[in-house]
């Protein structure tokens, strides 16, 4: 059924005071909060044909109705056709959440946490953050700490201020001067090499032949903390705001409620999120059942990537009933992730 303008105003009405009031809507409450200049009688008999399209339900015979995947489907899709800049709304959220994020005394892992909990506790929704993965991660920064002489702590700094600590062994009876040469002679040779370049000067045969012991111990970590960055880019996530969502009318009932917090507990919720993520630039709206997982029914997820193409790419969103508040919740995560974007940019 194709909907002409006033049944599509209808059904927005539907939609947005449901949204407000997790109650049913009647045809003689739509008539008095909106100015639509038509009839209770007309407005009824819309809503019948809503509800025989299959936009609309009556939870009861004598209630008012509620939306349907396919009428918050068709409200989302009448919200993208006609608005125009929606970031104008929330101008305060954009400033704050840019204030917070941008903290340069603070590390990316930090600011992914930080801006799961604003966006979660600005839309009482679940929020996800995944730190932004890299196909060619970089050296920025080497340490090495000396515990003592058969100890060390090795720091590696990579792109986008990824910090990675690791405890190495080393042969006794080091000498502290010893221990300095090595490492400042790993430090100069790698500093702004990529694992690709690691690679292949770790198979040179000066290498082989000309380094000592420790420092090709030291090449042979480094080179691992990259590789195994690279395999587990992406997988590290923040979700955040379990409370947030279990506060919502929907899931006062306990069953509902419990399958929630079994699925963000046995990692499936994030799985099931990360594993649909958009391309970037793309702003993806997966309603009900439109998503995978039957667990995933009860809820919308918005979803879009952040970061530089081709280079290093996260993924946010949020995730709640069916019954959020699109626009607000479109136009953060879409601000979001443009800040979140240029703050990948900065640090690359």
């Amino acid at each position: 059924m194709v909907l002409t303008d006033r049944q599509q105003s209808i059904l927005n009405c539907i939609v947005i005071d449901h949204i407000k009031t997790a109650n049913p809507i009647g045809s003689e409450s739509i008539a008095n909060r909106h100015d639509l200049g038509i009839s209770s009688a007309t407005i009824r008999n819309d809503v019948a044909k809503l509800e025989e399209a299959g936009y609309i339900t009556r939870p009861h015979l004598s209630a008012g109705t509620i939306p349907l995947d396919s009428g918050y489907r068709s409200y989302v899709e009448h919200f993208f056709n006609t608005t125009r800049n929606r970031s104008n709304r929330f101008s305060g959220f954009t400033s704050h959440f840019r204030q917070k994020i941008t903290d340069s005394e603070i590390d990316l892992d930090s600011r992914t946490q930080i801006a799961a909990g604003i966006i979660s506790r600005i839309l009482g929704t679940l929020a996800l953050v995944t730190f932004p993965k890299s196909n060619q991660s970089k050296i920025r920064h080497l340490e090495l700490v000396y515990l003592n002489n058969s100890m060390g702590m090795l720091i590696v700094v990579l792109d986008h201020a990824k910090i990675t600590k690791r405890i190495i062994k080393l042969s006794s009876n080091l000498t502290r001067s010893t221990f300095d040469s090595a490492f400042n002679k790993v430090k100069d040779i790698c500093i702004g090499l990529r694992k690709k370049q690691l690679t292949k000067l770790i198979k040179t045969k000066l290498i082989k032949s000309d380094m000592l012991n420790l420092e090709n111990l030291l090449l042979r970590e480094i080179f691992s903390i990259m590789n195994r960055e690279e395999r587990e880019a992406g997988s590290d996530h923040y979700l955040y705001g379990l409370k947030n969502i279990l506060a919502q009318p929907e899931f006062a009932d306990r069953s509902k409620g419990y399958s929630i917090v079994e699925a963000v507990e046995d990692g499936r919720l994030a799985e099931a999120v990360v594993s649909q993520s958009p391309r970037l630039g793309v702003l993806e709206i997966r309603i009900g059942h439109e998503n995978k997982g039957d667990f995933l029914w009860p809820l919308s997820v918005i979803m879009t990537e952040y970061g530089i193409v081709g280079e290093s790419v996260g993924l946010l969103g949020v995730i709640g009933p069916t019954r959020m508040d699109y626009t607000k919740a479109i136009t953060i995560v879409d601000e979001a992730s443009k800040i979140m974007s240029q703050m990948v940019e900065e640090v690359r």
